[in-house]
């Protein structure tokens, strides 16, 4: 049973002796409420009544207050529906300061997050802060506990410093914090734990700042936007300096969703693609290294993935190493810009066809300064740059080739330009052996024009070629010049 004070609401006026306006903490078997006079608001019983008391506090001080938590606090909404929180924060200003390593275990057998802070669709909650709190989930004896922190029309609150465990079950632990229609939050030093979905999902929302994540394990990484809500609003947000690691699914995923800023993020040992872009545009990312991404269990095989009518997306300073299949793949991805990177040792399972990057029912994708290579004594990325037939207006310029198994450049599709990448033009001279010869000629592709010229007749004829030779057929002993360009 709580326990709380006659007054209907916390009497701000009197003097406090510290920063805080009240404290909820674990005394052996009770859980009591204290103001910052070490006044009595409310208490229960420790491990069964502390929702209860830890919402009667927030209740009591109203708007604009700091409450501390210290203690290891057990919590449970074992019903569906609304409001979806055991705690609920609906005032403005309201901050939940965890102090010696608190922990809350939410330990709802159906879908509830542990704090839902949540405004209306008139008026959005402001300013709000969780910080220095760990969360777990449930475990073998409980089915649902949805996830730690949900912002629901909640605007410029700041999340920090937070850990999230997910629970035993599949179903447990959820996301680790989710927004929905909230807009300028910053979200920073999270670390994700084998929760069982995004460990941060974003979608709804404009102008989130998420910052200083470490994603270990669980369901998959970041997303921002929604598959439900293609094309959604969801827009201008900035996430930075990203570890994701052994997640299931994809370590990054935008959604129908444009104009992110991406900077500084690690992903190894994603199931699916590292990145994955469907429906979004005007989407940058820049300083990212995507290693080990995808698995023959699914078509999301690929470091990044950008498809589903994307467009105008960058990409840049980057390493895609050792993906099962491509390294970049570009499907239905308009005017892509793919600048200063590396795609290395992809197509980990040998199959044939796949490339360091490969661009399908695209039209104006820029590749610029790439190096596309592999350096395996067994090489597995067949082609450096793959270009599909249904290419168009595509430019590959200034890239650098090594080492791929077949040939640097496929061309299926003519409609596009290749400047300065070494080499795309080549000459040489030989003399005629009466049959047909082979003769390397070192292009990053299959020539699009091959020919030879005999200097004691005066004949220019056009030969075979294919990505790696020419086959020229004169007669013995005649000598003869060739060239060959992409």
């Amino acid at each position: 049973m709580v326990i709380t004070a006659n007054t209907p609401k916390f009497d701000k006026r009197q003097p406090s002796k510290g920063a805080y306006d009240a404290i909820v903490y674990i005394d052996g078997s009770q859980i009591i409420a204290e103001d910052s006079n070490g006044r009595k608001i409310a208490s229960g019983v420790a491990g069964t009544d502390d929702a209860t008391v830890i919402q009667t506090t927030i209740d009591l001080c109203g708007e604009d207050c700091t409450i501390y938590l210290n203690g290891h606090f057990v919590v449970a909404l074992n019903r569906t529906g609304q409001p979806w929180g055991c705690i609920r924060i609906t005032e403005n200003y309201v901050r939940l300061i965890g102090i010696n390593g608190a922990t809350i275990d939410n330990q709802s057998t159906f879908d509830q997050y542990t704090i839902l802070i949540e405004g209306s669709v008139d008026e959005h909650v402001m300013g709000c802060a969780i910080s220095n709190i760990k969360f777990l989930h449930g475990n073998d004896d409980n089915g649902f506990a949805a996830g730690a922190i949900w912002l629901l029309y909640a605007n410029q609150c700041y999340i920090h410093n937070i850990t999230s465990v997910g629970g035993t079950l599949t179903s447990n632990g959820c996301w680790a914090v989710c927004c929905v229609y909230s807009h300028n939050n910053v979200i920073e030093n999270i670390v994700s734990i084998d929760m069982r979905r995004d460990a941060i999902l974003s979608y709804l929302s404009v102008g989130n700042t998420i910052n200083n994540i470490n994603v270990i394990g669980g369901y998959a990484g970041i997303r921002i936007g929604h598959e439900s809500e293609v094309i959604d609003f969801t827009s201008d947000n900035i996430i930075s300096n990203v570890i994701i690691q052994n997640v299931e699914r994809h370590g990054l995923t935008l959604y129908g969703t444009h104009g992110n800023k991406v900077q500084n993020m690690s992903i190894s040992n994603a199931g699916y693609s590292g990145v994955y872009i469907e429906g979004g545009c005007e989407n940058q990312i820049n300083n990212l290294h995507v290693d080990n991404a995808g698995d023959l269990s699914n078509i999301w095989q690929f470091g990044i993935q950008v498809q589903g009518t994307s467009s105008d997306n960058t990409i840049s300073n980057f390493m895609v190493k050792n993906s099962h299949r491509a390294g970049i793949w570009l499907y239905e991805a308009d005017r892509t810009i793919i600048f200063g990177g590396c795609v290395k040792n992809n197509n980990t399972e040998d199959v044939s066809g796949y490339s360091g990057i490969a661009i399908q029912e695209s039209d104006g994708v820029i590749i610029s300064n790439v190096s596309a290579m592999d350096d395996q004594t067994s090489p597995t990325q067949v082609y450096g740059i793959r270009v599909y037939a249904t290419a168009t207006k595509y430019k590959i310029q200034s890239c650098q080739f090594s080492g791929n198994k077949v040939s640097p450049i496929l061309l299926a599709s003519k409609d596009g330009k290749i400047n300065g990448c070494d080499p795309t033009e080549n000459s040489g001279s030989s003399t005629g052996t009466g049959s047909e010869q082979t003769i390397a000629h070192g292009l990053v592709s299959a020539p699009t024009k091959a020919y030879i010229y005999i200097p004691s007749t005066g004949e220019m004829v056009g030969v075979a070629s294919d990505a790696t030779n020419i086959y020229p057929n004169v007669p013995a002993a005649v000598a003869y010049n060739w060239h060959a360009e992409v």
